[in-house]
């Protein structure tokens, strides 16, 4: 994995979509997304309270990416600026070659596909652009929507997983061949706190 360097901010297009820098304009979304008492409760994170906390959760984000300490992508229509939902790469171990993923949606646009194509473009910058070797997400059991995307884009876009674990124990060592995660993923639906792993040195 190289030493990651945002100094020219990556932006990232998909048929749809638009992955942007954050900016002091997507305060009231980026309010609406932190404010999510649900949503806040699946991330373990403390809700947004206010408007200027969202102004502050933005500066910090732009100090970090200025660091190179995580890339974090606002999410937009092309031709239409206005941000519908976040992503982004941190908890970086150049080292092991390792990323952590996360995403979120404004509710409003759940259910049209657009963070399976989001993922789907930063999964591929992120082995292609970065190096990174494994990528992994820490999606929710109580999530069932965020575990079925992860689903779909392992058995139908990136045909492979290093390991999955639950909080407990160890599930399953490396696969290679996708009809064997088919099988193996029949057994999905019961894990909860799945850690996902994507392996980037298996042909894709």
């Amino acid at each position: 994995m190289k030493q990651p360097n945002f100094s020219n901010f990556p932006v990232l297009e998909t048929n749809k979509l638009v992955l942007r820098r954050l900016l002091l304009n997507d305060a009231k979304e980026i309010y609406q997304l932190r404010s999510d008492i649900e949503v806040a409760a699946l991330t373990g994170r403390t809700a947004c309270a206010s408007i200027d906390e969202a102004i502050a959760y933005i500066d910090k984000i732009d100090n970090m990416i200025n660091k190179n300490e995580r890339i974090f992508w606002a999410v937009s229509y092309r031709g239409n600026p206005a941000l519908i939902g976040a992503a982004c790469l941190w908890n970086f171990d150049i080292t092991k070659g390792t990323v952590e993923i996360g995403y979120e949606l404004l509710e409003k646009f759940h259910g049209r596909g657009i963070m399976g194509e989001v993922i789907e473009r930063i999964l591929t910058y992120a082995f292609d652009v970065m190096g990174v070797e494994t990528i992994i997400a820490f999606p929710s059991g109580d999530n069932p929507s965020s575990l079925r995307l992860l689903k779909d884009l392992v058995l139908n876009k990136f045909h492979f997983i290093l390991k999955i674990h639950t909080s407990m124990f160890q599930i399953c060592s490396p696969i290679s061949y996708p009809v064997q995660h088919k099988c193996w993923l029949n057994n999905f639906n019961y894990l909860k706190d799945t850690l996902y792993l994507f392996k980037s040195n298996i042909i894709r």
